[in-house]
């Protein structure tokens, strides 16, 4: 008996009280009121405005009482730009164009948006009724939000009401991202920044801190070259440099400004910077990969090819002298040549690699790829170093 009564307790009790509560969650209505409005609680937990619940849809009416037409005057209104985090209030007019009385309610309606006022009653035929959409501007650039209202028009028993807009900015920055683009080998990087404001009326930058080793900062004024932002009440402009000799490639991080307003508190505002730093040579061409491997192809035994690419120096003295060229396997060739056309000063030279019509039967696709090194009498470029994919195959391979 006394096992029977602790097994009663351990496990039937708590699986009554799990269905009770299970029970009560799915038929009890919860309510509560916050901020002077009453809220109403859904069967997942979720509290929302009870003024702002959907109501039912009314019955389509039927031509033996006549038969109502909802004409909204508009469905969608532009209401002009807000300030962040404001209430804007539009009045849709309604009205009924049929024969018999039209019978508008409540829809469900977007975030940030609620229907109030909504006509009570019906409408008679040929008069009108008035719908009020509120709505939170929000923080983000643009504002669009929409009601619905239900209507007994058999023909339109669903009016979707629209207000769109633009929000205006308490602190943003033109453009968006800081981008230095490519900058010279030695050379340094100037990004130009407007940081606006469409709320304060003066503010200034204070501080600077970009995660980019050796970017500097400097605060200025806004020029009338510079104010070609529309609807701005302050302006600062931030001019961004970067250091001297920075490594070659990609460079990506993150600024951070702190801006004090004349009257509100400190903000901090962050932008991501990127930017690319170019090669001191560099080779283009349509054979040539994003990782720089010379990609030849696939060449049939005892024809050969030449396979043409171009050298881009950037640097202040223009020509390279070859010292040595150094290839594996051994057969396959390369030599530097002036660009024709160009005078040596521009920059630019031709590259060509070629495999010989003599090239054995081989395979460089993967492991190993061809190697190819060329070294040169240069103060800043000592050598260029490619990797080389290319198969040479025989009479009886190509026929397959």
């Amino acid at each position: 008996m006394r096992d029977k009564t602790l097994i009663f307790g351990l496990v039937i009790v708590p699986l009554l009280g799990v269905t009770l509560i299970g029970w009560l969650s799915a038929t009890v209505t919860y309510t509560a009121t916050w901020q002077g409005k009453q809220l109403e609680v859904t069967r997942r937990g979720r509290w929302i405005y009870r003024e702002g619940l959907p109501q039912e849809k009314p019955p389509v009416a039927t031509s033996a009482e006549g038969v109502p037409k909802a004409v909204a005057a508009e469905l969608v209104h532009d209401f002009g730009i807000m300030n962040p985090l404001t209430m804007g209030r539009h009045e849709f007019v309604i009205r009924n164009e049929g024969d018999g009385p039209l019978i508008i309610r409540k829809g469900p309606t977007t975030c940030k948006c609620t229907l109030s006022n909504v006509s009570g009653g019906a409408i008679a035929a040929g008069g009108t009724g008035v719908v009020v959409l509120d709505w939170n501007s929000g923080r983000d650039l643009v504002y669009s939000h929409e009601a619905t209202i239900y209507t007994n028009d058999p023909e339109s028993d669903e009016l979707h009401l629209r207000v769109t807009g633009k929000v205006r900015q308490r602190l943003a920055t033109a453009p968006a991202a800081v981008s230095f683009g490519g900058i010279e080998p030695d050379g340094r990087g100037e990004v130009k920044l407007i940081v606006y404001s469409q709320v304060w009326d003066e503010f200034d930058v204070i501080d600077a801190d970009c995660s980019i080793e050796g970017v500097t900062w400097q605060v200025g004024s806004v020029t009338a070259a510079d104010a070609v932002l529309g609807d701005v009440r302050s302006a600062r402009k931030v001019t961004l440099t970067t250091g001297d000799a920075m490594p070659q490639g990609d460079f990506a991080g993150q600024l951070r400004l702190e801006i004090q307003p004349a009257a509100d508190d400190r903000e901090t505002l962050e932008l991501p910077v990127n930017g690319h730093v170019l090669r001191r040579l560099a080779v283009y061409g349509p054979s040539i990969t994003i990782d720089g491997v010379i990609d030849v192809g696939q060449v049939n035994q005892g024809q050969g090819k030449k396979t043409r690419l171009v050298l881009k120096i950037r640097d202040p003295e223009r020509e390279l002298r070859v010292t040595r060229i150094t290839t594996s396997p051994e057969f396959l060739r390369a030599a530097v040549l002036p660009y024709k056309g160009t005078a040596t000063d521009a920059g630019l030279m031709r590259l060509e690699v070629e495999l010989p019509a003599d090239a054995p039967r081989c395979s460089y696709l993967g492991v190993p790829l061809g190697d190819l090194r060329i070294e040169f009498d240069h103060p800043r470029i000592p050598s260029l170093d490619l990797k080389v994919k290319f198969a040479v195959v025989g009479q009886d391979r190509k026929d397959r």
